[in-house]
């Protein structure tokens, strides 16, 4: 059973308030004006959180193993997620290019 919600094209600027279903494993909070991860659902595998306003990766969700976190204004990848296996980090505002990959 594959647990999504769509919270696409909503016009949030936060996810505080949000009600999320236990279980769910897959969010999409694209196209919106999120400028934090706060409040994002714990438990979260998949997450695309591409083309808002976030500056950070904070608060992202250490259980995300697929992010498309494209088209923000990330300067940096820090508090990307350990356990990322698939990432679209592309069309953000770098300042620096430090990676941590482990083979």
């Amino acid at each position: 059973m594959i647990n999504y919600i769509d919270l696409s094209n909503k016009g949030l600027t936060t996810l505080q308030g949000i009600k999320v279903r236990d279980g769910t494993t897959i969010v999409d909070i694209s196209n919106n004006q999120l400028t934090s991860l706060q409040y994002c659902p714990k438990g979260v595998i998949k997450l695309n959180c591409s083309r808002n306003r976030l500056t950070s990766l904070q608060y992202c969700p250490e259980s995300v193993t697929q992010l498309d976190c494209s088209g923000n204004r990330l300067n940096s990848l820090l508090h990307c997620p350990d356990g990322v296996t698939k990432l679209d980090c592309s069309n953000n505002q770098y300042r620096s290019a430090v990676w941590n990959i482990q083979a």
